[in-house]
């Protein structure tokens, strides 16, 4: 059984969090981050040029579908959130299956249908991202924590470190979402998650991948660093064994502060990066098995006066918008971001 929290430990690990993120920024902003030791038996140091290119269109229609598990559950299983919401992106009548909410993190998602031209059953699976306190003290919670464990399963993955919120979080609707997979006899599955759902869709990847269901593509949006090098190594490794190629698709925005969130020695994102410079221009980040994120190509989001002014002065605009569209849809009682932000803010600056 997990262990119980304090809540008197909350607003210092966000304030750790906090500290954490403007210390280790200004850092990279003074310093190249030096090449880490790999052994060359088992990784290749040449960039890969063979992906696909990257799809803006495809980036968009997983962005909409995300976006409706930020609407409450009865409106998402009967996928009834509007003409810019619901209407936008089929489902197969009846097949929705809302997760959540989390019992500790308050966390929620679904697991439906949707049409496709394959042989077989092709699903959908979304993750909520932060939308309230309890969400954001999960994404503060970077203790380090081994996965899988007895308290925390998952796939076989020697070695492998996960921040302890995302873990906890991901173990809260692991079984309900496995299940709706098994039920709707899902064998193609798209993952797809923004900011804290961002990080759990990449753990839900590599336990679909490991279990056998053929996770074709995973898109995240503003994600935070989830794993070790061991994860994000075996992360690579079960997309490749399913011969898809890049493992994910992590699009990021310029001066969003979240996929900074748990950066530390050892810890890495997972690859492809696509690095938004404003909200028409991008760039796929090269990136190899030896440096499977690339540190360099995004140094801009790293400018300490920028993220400070962000976090300062309600600059999560960049966080809460993606390709363009903002992930907050307008009415039907779906999220609103001036609640996300007044949760962002006290679970940043330990009000709580």
């Amino acid at each position: 059984m997990r262990r119980s929290r304090n809540p008197a430990d909350r607003p210092s690990a966000a304030l750790r969090w906090l500290s954490q993120l403007l210390l280790s920024t200004s850092a990279r902003a003074l310093t190249h981050v030096a090449p880490r030791a790999v052994h060359p038996q088992n990784r290749s140091s040449a960039w890969h040029t063979s992906q696909p290119a990257f799809d803006e269109a495809a980036a968009l229609e997983r962005f909409l579908y995300l976006r409706i598990s930020t609407c409450p559950p009865d409106v998402i299983s009967s996928w009834s959130c509007g003409s810019i919401g619901c209407d936008a992106v089929p489902v197969s009548p009846g097949s929705v299956h809302g997760l959540g909410s989390g019992e500790n993190s308050a966390l929620q998602g679904y697991v439906a249908r949707i049409p496709s031209t394959l042989p077989t059953v092709s699903c959908i699976v979304s993750f909520r991202d932060s939308s309230n306190l309890r969400n954001w003290l999960t994404d503060v919670d970077l203790r380090r924590v081994a996965w899988p464990s007895d308290e925390l399963p998952g796939p076989a993955c020697p070695g492998c470190m996960v921040h302890e919120g995302f873990a906890v979080g991901y173990n809260e609707l692991r079984d309900s979402h496995l299940s709706a997979i098994s039920s709707l006899g899902c064998r193609n599955v798209s993952v797809v998650g923004h900011s804290l759902g961002g990080a759990l869709a990449t753990l839900a990847a590599l336990d679909l991948r490991a279990s056998g269901i053929l996770v074709d593509n995973l898109w995240t949006f503003g994600s935070p660093v989830v794993g070790n090098e061991a994860f994000t190594t075996a992360f690579i490794e079960a997309a490749a064994q399913q011969h898809v190629h890049p493992a994910s698709w992590r699009v990021v925005n310029k001066h969003d502060p979240v996929p900074l969130v748990g950066r530390e020695k050892h810890f890495t994102h997972v690859p492809a990066q696509v690095y938004y410079k404003d909200s028409s221009n991008y760039e796929v980040c090269d990136w190899s098995l030896e440096h499977p994120e690339n540190r360099s190509c995004n140094l801009q989001q790293a400018s300490l006066p920028s993220l400070t002014l962000g976090l300062l002065f309600d600059g999560l605009s960049t966080h809460y918008t993606y390709v363009n569209h903002s992930v907050i849809l307008p009415g039907e009682g779906c999220r609103s971001v001036k609640s996300s932000r007044a949760a962002f803010k006290l679970a940043t600056t330990g009000l709580i």
